[in-house]
């Protein structure tokens, strides 16, 4: 029984305390009459004591390992962040543009509209003015062409007195020129 319960002692204090290769392999047991074979035991230390050194080898390889990757993790994690961070600001950008864009398309159409809306009057005016033009001169041409008429008629009936007197007074003179109002051109 007494063994047995150095052994649950030895195992509560490997569990508690850290055992390296180099304390295996110093350690020192006590012997007695009974005791276990030494060149065994010192094989069985030699061979745990090993492969404890392997795996603190391993355990220490690992830990490098795991904090390589920790780091690229942690340098993947900032530039996914910077990432992010850019590509919100390009999206930023993006939109403040396309609203910039849209704000100015609509100055430009609104602008459009506004010359457009002036040379639409300026074309009104134009043709009112050229409509009141047209209409004046029309009514200038009848009242030429009336007074015209008026005039030739005068002349005709002045002539016609003319000759009348001419007559009267005989063919001594020579003979007198007479337009008929068919021949004077109309326009």
């Amino acid at each position: 029984m007494r063994a047995v319960g150095a052994l649950s002692t030895i195992r509560r204090r490997a569990i508690s305390m850290k055992v390296t290769a180099l304390e295996i392999r110093q350690r020192v047991f006590a012997l007695n009459f009974r005791g276990y074979d030494p060149a065994e035991v010192d094989t069985f230390l030699e061979l745990v004591a090993s492969q404890i050194e392997q795996l603190m080898k391993d355990n220490i390889e690992l830990r490098q390992a795991l904090a390589w990757q920790q780091h690229d993790l942690e340098r993947i994690r900032r530039g996914e962040d910077d990432w992010k961070k850019a590509l919100l600001t390009v999206q930023q950008v993006n939109d403040d543009l396309i609203q910039r864009t849209q704000q100015r398309a609509q100055a430009i159409l609104k602008e459009a509209e506004r010359q457009a809306q002036r040379m639409l009057q300026a074309a009104e005016k134009g043709r009112q003015a050229l409509a009141h033009d047209v209409h004046v001169l029309t009514r200038q041409k009848l009242r030429l062409r009336s007074q015209l008429r008026s005039l030739l008629e005068q002349h005709l009936a002045l002539l016609e007195a003319q000759e009348g007197e001419t007559e009267e007074q005989g063919a001594d003179d020579g003979p007198i020129a007479v337009f008929d109002v068919a021949e004077v051109p109309q326009r």
